[in-house]
């Protein structure tokens, strides 16, 4: 009888872990391609890794890099209340003197041609916040890209533990979502040919839990975006600074297939 209530229990659990939707947006068109599509294999990567150590299905999208379709593409798109929305931007970021709409976030340039800023340009905070309507679980929101006034010249810068229990508490166990940008109004996003410095960091900083001496307890989004934000200035020898803001709680620990979750007090 015993057996058959963890088994029952452990089903319901894993019908709750949902789904993964990872939306890229990548500019692999302009003159920073390369480093774009650096950034796009890490966050594939990331993304498996996730789906691995917490058993949730992945959904790789890959948005259109036209303005009118992706827009069209969002305005359809729906999730239900246990998946996870992973977005992700890489490419060039732009914003307005006096920029009120958009307030501190850039607007995305999202075209495989040069257009004017008009036809071309999508804030990023609306887009997030469109995402955020989808109502799903955990939203988890990314842009690497310059936050600076146009016109200007661009640069090419725009354990032995499983990391399972990590990517567990920061996937399946905080309900919310979390927006971030990598500058500053005003300020450059940089990159190499390896990647921009914020994605970089940011992947970083997750895989850096995984050091034992870590105390698990303590992982959290807010930990995530800290180091996020310290690697980055370090990095780019403090010309961005990355900007996020995040309402998130932390739920029951979850089961994910595999595992069986003893009651607390045992």
């Amino acid at each position: 009888m015993f057996g058959l209530f963890l088994s029952i229990g452990n089903i319901s659990a894993f019908a709750q872990i949902g789904k993964l939707y990872t939306l890229l947006l990548i500019d692999e068109y302009s003159e920073i391609a390369p480093a774009c599509f650096a950034d796009r294999i890490k966050i594939e990567e990331e993304a498996q890794i996730i789906a691995q150590k917490t058993r949730m299905e992945l959904k790789l999208i890959n948005l259109p890099f036209e303005r009118s379709r992706l827009i069209q593409y969002l305005d359809t798109f729906s999730v239900q209340p246990e998946d996870v929305i992973l977005f992700y931007f890489t490419g060039h970021g732009y914003r307005y003197e006096n920029q009120r709409e958009c307030e501190d976030y850039p607007y995305l340039f999202i075209s495989k041609e040069r257009v004017a800023l008009s036809e071309a340009g999508l804030c990023f905070g609306q887009l997030s916040e469109q995402l955020l309507s989808k109502n799903a679980r955990l939203l988890v929101s990314l842009a690497d890209c310059c936050n600076n006034v146009l016109p200007v010249e661009e640069p090419i810068a725009m354990s032995n533990r499983g990391f399972s229990e990590v990517y567990k508490r920061l996937f399946l166990q905080t309900e919310g979502y979390l927006i971030a940008s990598s500058s500053l109004p005003g300020q450059f996003s940089y990159a190499t040919n390896n990647g921009g410095y914020f994605t970089n960091s940011f992947l970083q900083s997750i895989r850096e839990l995984e050091d034992p001496r870590q105390d698990i307890n303590q992982v959290n989004w807010d930990l995530v975006m800290r180091k996020t934000k310290s690697l980055t200035i370090l990095n780019s020898k403090s010309k961005q600074k990355p900007q996020y803001k995040a309402e998130l709680e932390m739920k029951e620990e979850v089961a994910i297939p595999g595992q069986v979750i003893l009651p607390k007090n045992h």
